[in-house]
């Protein structure tokens, strides 16, 4: 969406009403295009939401194989390398077998498995907690109100 719907996004994120992980891989174009409307009178970019989970093949560009983010709301920093980390001209290329499962299942596979630390493990990341990571997001999500007995669901 706009940064219109990233904005009412960041409301419900922060309201605890929607939880969202992207995973996507280095090298993928499909999450990349298209990045904009057509020009035009309602012209504007689009704009990735949730916490995201980048998938990489091991290299010396990339010594890791995933790295976790979340676009910060009025980061300049952020915004600066969420734009190039999602451009076309990095890491582009046509290689559309970069956008399917067997690509995204091996680089899980490599991720997890080579971890030495248990809590560096992708099977012990939690999505909760990664929302409530200030240091990844960037905010604290308000506090869910108690419910009493009577109430409605």
């Amino acid at each position: 969406g706009d940064q219109t719907f990233r904005d009412s996004f960041y409301q419900m994120e922060q309201s605890n009403r929607i939880r969202h992980l992207r995973v996507s891989n280095f090298e993928d174009p499909v999450p990349l295009i298209p990045p904009s409307t057509p020009l035009g009178l309602d012209f504007h970019t689009y704009k990735h939401t949730g916490v995201n989970l980048k998938l990489f093949q091991r290299s010396l560009l990339h010594p890791y194989h995933y790295h976790i983010s979340y676009p910060k709301m009025d980061s300049w920093v952020n915004e600066l390398r969420n734009s190039f980390q999602s451009s076309l001209l990095h890491g582009f290329n046509l290689k559309i077998w970069n956008h399917l499962v067997p690509l995204y299942d091996k680089r899980l596979y490599e991720a997890e498995e080579e971890q030495k630390d248990d809590a560096d493990k992708l099977s012990n990341l939690n999505l909760s907690e990664l929302y409530s990571d200030f240091r990844l997001t960037g905010w604290v999500a308000e506090t869910a109100p108690e419910r009493t007995g009577g109430e409605e669901l």
